[in-house]
């Protein structure tokens, strides 16, 4: 999990976020209620990971 929380974090740095909410799966728990799909990290921290983790 520390893998994902560092890729996530330089994607969001690059991007200039400051808040990154995990929206759950149906395995686990749903923290964020609603949300518009028009800002997806999923992509791009999956790369990252890749990118960092060889």
């Amino acid at each position: 999990m520390k893998k994902i929380a560092v890729a996530t974090q330089a994607v969001a740095d690059k991007a200039g976020y400051q808040l990154v909410l995990d929206k759950g799966s149906e395995q686990t728990v749903k923290i964020v209620i609603f949300n518009k799909d028009t800002i997806d990290l999923t992509e791009q921290v999956i790369k990252e990971f890749d990118r960092t983790n060889k």
